[in-house]
C-alpha cells in the first residue's frame, strides 16, 4: 500500500497521551514528517514557563487558557477557539490553565524532538 494515500488522524479528546513531565501534561504525535522538520501534535501543558522558540509553532487551542508574553511586549490571553502563531527564535513567557489543550503544528529548519 502506497503511503500516499494514508491520513494520520485521531480524536483530539480520546487519544493517548504520553507523559509531558517537563510541561506539566502530555503529548500525543499525529505526523512527524521524515525529516523530522515538521511535526503535528496535541498537547496538554499546564504551568509558568518561558522559552526561546525553537520552531515556529501554529496552534489551535481545544481547552483551558492561556496568557502569553512574547519579547517582553503586552500579554496575550487565549481560550478555547483561539488560534495562534508563534516564530522560532520568540522569548516567550506561558501562563497555562491546568487544563490547557492545543493542537499544533511546529515547523523547522532543523530536527524537531519533543
Amino acid at each position: 500500500m502506497s503511503m500516499k494515500n494514508i491520513v494520520p488522524h485521531f480524536n483530539v479528546s480520546t487519544t493517548t497521551h504520553e507523559p509531558l513531565p517537563e510541561f506539566g501534561g502530555g503529548k500525543a504525535i499525529l505526523f512527524h514528517s521524515a525529516d523530522r522538520k515538521r511535526l503535528a501534535a496535541s498537547f496538554r501543558e499546564s504551568g509558568k514557563l518561558r522559552m526561546t522558540m525553537p520552531f515556529d509553532d501554529f496552534s489551535y487551542v481545544v481547552g483551558g487558557s492561556a496568557k502569553i508574553i512574547v519579547d517582553e511586549g503586552k500579554p496575550v490571553s487565549l481560550g478555547a477557539g483561539d488560534v495562534f502563531y508563534l516564530k522560532q527564535g520568540q522569548d516567550v513567557q506561558f501562563d497555562l490553565s491546568d487544563d490547557f489543550h492545543v493542537v499544533t503544528m511546529l515547523m523547522s529548519d532543523d530536527p524537531i524532538e519533543v
